[in-house]
């Protein structure tokens, strides 16, 4: 059973001072930073090993060494300021002009590969000194996460969501099939060649109805199903099954699992990208900013010139190919070819 503890020992400013000094490793130059005076750090210092019964820092020649204690619980300390400076900040009037405030995004897959560059190039010029953590996630846990706001905007492909979340279009991208070199189904490329192969599919939210089956008019023959088109691709890097994903998720899994990416006959729909937040977050001024911003980038890749079903962004980089290998592109889509083989080739 722990011990309880009289919360009134301790304040902010005790932890602020700790992460300082931890950062500075010096009394003077954290009481420089805090503007305070030498004596006001070494009292604070004082209370702070009264209150976790530890030296925390010792004096060493040049400066303080913290105790194993002190590295312990430091990125503790740290976690509980982020949390209070994330609360305060969503209190304020938010001005993106001069907020420093921390984002938390995540992505699905090649979303954040597609959105990221988007979306710096335009906050970095209204929003210099707010920051994004933006990390890549499964469509399961991420709906969680925002749940629990560990996260504060979630960049997913579009599902059925129930009320408490809004969704914001951002933009399409081109289904692709991709399965392993020399596959059957890159020599007929046709809604037929779709049927006659077994599938993995990928489940989003329950009973949303995937739009390849109802292309396919219940003809689509699905082996197996997982929670994530990464999980998909992996699958079908091992297996005769096909795994119909965005094109991104596709080029971004190409070259580690020795994938060929195959374009859909045109009558698959894209697959559309949302940005998802609890509706209860359009309350804050900051977070409605960054919603309006993600956005504004969605709108930049929904203009952005896409060439043979590919965002120009994507196109394969020669330099990242397998050793002895180049990209090429031969008539059953692009794989991976022994530079003997094939000549190299602008996709």
């Amino acid at each position: 059973m722990l011990h309880e503890f009289d919360i009134a020992r301790i304040d902010l400013n005790l932890l602020t001072l700790f992460e300082v000094v931890m950062q500075e490793r010096h009394a003077g130059h954290a009481a420089a930073r805090l503007n305070l005076s030498p004596s006001a750090v070494s009292h604070g210092l004082a209370r702070l090993r009264r209150v976790f019964n530890d030296p925390l820092l010792i004096k060493v020649s040049g400066g303080l060494q913290p105790t194993p204690r002190a590295v312990a619980i430091e990125p503790a300390v740290a976690e509980i300021l982020m949390k209070v400076r994330e609360v305060v900040a969503q209190s304020l009037p938010f001005d993106p002009e001069s907020s420093a405030r921390h984002f938390r995004l995540g992505a699905v897959g090649g979303a954040a590969m597609v959105l990221a560059p988007a979306l710096m190039g335009a906050v970095e010029h209204r929003a210099s000194h707010v920051s994004i953590d933006l990390r890549r996630v499964d469509w399961q846990s991420c709906i969680a996460d925002l749940d629990q706001c560990a996260l504060d905007i979630a960049i997913v492909q579009s599902a059925a969501l129930p009320d408490r979340f809004v969704q914001s279009p951002l933009y399409e991208e081109p289904m692709v099939a991709a399965m392993r070199i020399g596959h059957a189904y890159a020599r007929t490329p046709t809604l037929e060649g779709l049927c006659a192969h077994a599938h993995v599919a990928v489940t989003l939210g329950e009973g949303d109805p995937d739009p390849l089956d109802a292309v396919l008019a219940g003809h689509r023959h699905i082996r197996m199903t997982v929670p994530s088109f990464s999980m998909a691709l992996s699958v079908a890097a091992r297996s005769d099954l096909l795994a119909v994903v965005p094109r991104s998720e596709a080029v971004h899994h190409a070259r580690q699992l020795r994938l060929q990416i195959v374009p859909l006959p045109a009558e698959v729909p894209p697959c559309r990208f949302d940005a998802v937040m609890l509706r209860q977050s359009l309350q804050d001024d900051g977070l409605a900013w960054l919603r309006a911003e993600l956005e504004r980038a969605g709108a930049a890749v929904r203009g952005a010139a896409w060439r043979d079903g590919q965002l120009e962004l994507f196109r394969p980089d020669p330099a990242a190919a397998l050793p002895g290998q180049t990209f090429s592109r031969p008539a059953g889509g692009l794989r991976a070819t022994d530079r003997q083989q094939a000549p190299m080739s602008r996709f």
